[in-house]
């Protein structure tokens, strides 16, 4: 007869006493909340100007053969001519662009939304300065790409290629989290966020919605998590800050966490624990950075 391990965390896992991390999407559909002692960057009503590039629709077998990642996707044979025809990203991307919609289109009648390019600026004061990590909550269908200031953050489901290319696949609905360090001079005064969206085969546009957040302390952004549970072993797993080194305690009661592992720095980390009671409750507690369960 095999015995049952218990595992109880101690607290919750929280940075700097705030809110889990990722929000889920709200219940009325509105965008999610930052993280609570972070500093707003752009939020949902942030101006957005937006180029649009156009193609002829698809029809609804090539939407199909496109979805599936196939020759539309890769850009392999003729398929690729039913996406139109090729036009370059604006000639200051990913800084500036020529158009000046304040948000993407629906498409036209016979026609798509094959990309679209936008930019959003940003100022950052005194008060702002020594932020360390950056959250990017973005809402969007279906394939992205983000940078900032020049520099690429973020690249989600959009190959490489001409303004035409499909997404790789549909994205669903829900807010999607990107934790981003801040590296040396990848913030200025003045900042410029600039993102590329496309649809997949299955749509005829695209949608985004962004907010950009930043917090100058490091810490868990998931988990703690039991990854794997065995007679007498388990796994914890956790994911950290880029460059944050992990601790995990553990023992038979939440006052006798007498033994303790530390991973060295990274973003994911995995506890091992062997030799756990085989009839009993197992006590633990992770912290990292500036997160640790109480």
């Amino acid at each position: 007869m095999f015995g049952r391990i218990v595992l109880v965390l101690i607290g919750t896992a929280s940075l700097a006493a705030a809110e889990p991390d990722e929000p889920a999407e709200t219940s009325d559909g509105s965008a999610p909340l930052v993280a609570t002692g972070a500093t707003t960057l752009l939020d949902v009503s942030a101006k957005w100007r937006w180029e649009i590039v156009t193609a002829p629709r698809l029809a609804p077998q090539i939407g199909a053969v496109a979805i599936s990642g196939l020759d539309a996707v890769a850009g392999r044979g003729k398929t690729i001519d039913v996406l139109g025809e090729a036009v370059a990203a604006p000639a200051a991307w990913p800084y500036d662009v020529r158009g000046d919609a304040k948000a993407i289109p629906v498409a036209a009648e016979g026609e798509r939304v094959a990309a679209a390019f936008g930019i959003a600026t940003f100022e950052l004061g005194d008060k702002q300065q020594g932020l360390e990590v950056l959250e990017l909550k973005l809402k969007y269908e279906d394939g992205v790409a983000v940078w900032l200031n020049g520099v690429e953050i973020v690249r989600q489901g959009l190959p490489r290629g001409p303004s035409t290319t499909l997404a790789a696949r549909p994205h669903g609905p829900e807010w999607e989290t990107f934790f981003v360090a801040v590296a040396p001079g990848l913030l200025r005064a003045s900042n410029t966020l600039a993102i590329e969206v496309h649809p997949s085969g299955r749509r005829d546009a695209p949608k985004m919605s962004a907010i950009l957040a930043g917090r100058r302390d490091r810490g868990i952004v998931r988990g703690p998590i039991v990854a794997a549970l065995e007679t007498t072993t388990a796994t914890i797993a956790v994911e950290t800050d880029i460059g944050v080194d992990a601790t995990i305690e553990w023992g038979h009661a939440a006052d006798a966490l007498t033994q303790k592992k530390t991973t060295a720095p990274g973003k994911r980390h995995r506890f091992e624990l062997g030799g756990l009671p085989p009839n009993g409750d197992v006590f633990y507690r992770v912290s990292a950075g500036v997160s640790r369960s109480q």
